[in-house]
């Protein structure tokens, strides 16, 4: 069976401050970009890492619900966009 990639996400992509906004890339920075350009695939977003998440997973109401104007939701609509196109 042959699977068709359509793409890469890289999740807990980077830490942003809820503060100051700055962002921490606790995990390194730009591997979904190397990996993506290797194995020529369209890197189709990066999720951060953000409490938020967890707690809308844990409440059965997903990010894009719960808080729609936020930073992780903004990412999850841009993947699923790209996956439309």
């Amino acid at each position: 069976m042959c699977v068709q990639i359509l793409g890469l996400v890289e999740n807990m992509s980077f830490y942003e401050c809820p503060k100051c906004h700055d962002k921490a890339y606790l995990f390194g920075r730009e591997g979904a970009q190397r990996t993506a350009k290797e194995f020529n695939v369209q890197l189709l977003g990066a999720i951060p890492l953000q409490e938020s998440i967890m707690t809308a997973c844990e409440s059965g109401a997903p990010t894009v619900i719960r808080d729609p104007t936020s930073a992780p939701a903004r990412a999850f609509v841009e993947i699923a966009r790209k996956l439309l196109e």
